[in-house]
């Protein structure tokens, strides 16, 4: 029984086999009689159809130009004119020289005339002699700008928040013998006054007070009562 049954599980196995391969190549063979039958129905479709038709009438245009561009290209050659051959020069006759090239000078600027000196002599003239030690200038005058320049610390207050520096011309009018300003005026040296109302009054005020106390004023000075004006520039 088991000899037996052995030889018909082989021949069953390679039954099973052959049909799997038959079958197989029967599946193959209309798979691809389908993707022809597709491909010629493709092929065969409008849209397939213009595409194809565009594309041979780009490979037309391409080549036409190239051949336009070639027939250009041929006419122009053709219709340039050679260029005349070169003749070498003829042989000098003989006894007849050639006149020689001229010799080169470089032209010369003239020169400019030259300036005669004048000569003269002026007559002599006597001047008067300087006077010395002559000023107008008053002695306490000096004593002022100390005193002024001595009171920038209080000056320095009335600048804060000024964002730039600049420069004041400050004129009043002076009484020596008492130290009292009157009529003052601030103005901006180069343009407006860079400060407001308030530093303008700062300003005046720290100018004005205390009153100022010369030591150098003639007997003169101390007993005229007349203002004079003095000017002044103070820089922040």
């Amino acid at each position: 029984m088991t000899s037996s049954s052995t030889p018909d599980k082989r021949a069953l196995r390679e039954t099973i086999r052959a049909q799997q391969r038959a079958l197989t190549s029967r599946l193959k063979a209309e798979i691809y009689k389908a993707r022809a039958r597709a491909r010629a129905e493709l092929d065969a479709s409008e849209p397939v159809q213009q595409e194809r038709a565009r594309r041979r009438r780009k490979r037309i245009l391409r080549l036409l130009l190239v051949v336009l561009l070639l027939l250009l290209l041929w006419s122009r050659c053709a219709c340039e004119e050679p260029l005349p051959p070169v003749v070498p020069p003829g042989p000098v006759a003989e006894g007849i020289a050639s006149p020689p090239d001229p010799p080169l000078v470089a032209e010369r600027k003239p020169k400019p005339p030259k300036k005669k000196r004048l000569v003269g002599v002026a007559p002599l003239s006597e001047r008067p002699e300087l006077a010395k030690g002559v000023s107008n200038v008053p002695a306490w005058l000096q004593e002022f700008r100390i005193q002024v320049a001595a009171r920038s610390p209080r000056l320095a207050q009335c600048f804060r928040g000024t964002s730039k520096p600049g420069a004041l011309r400050f004129t009043t009018y002076l009484d020596a013998p008492t130290g009292v300003i009157a009529d003052p005026l601030l103005e901006g040296i180069g343009g407006e006054a860079p400060i407001n109302a308030k530093q303008h009054q700062c300003i005046l005020g720290v100018l004005a007070f205390p009153r100022y106390r010369f030591s150098t004023l003639s007997i003169q000075e101390e007993r005229r009562a007349l203002l004079d004006r003095v000017s002044l520039v103070i820089e922040f």
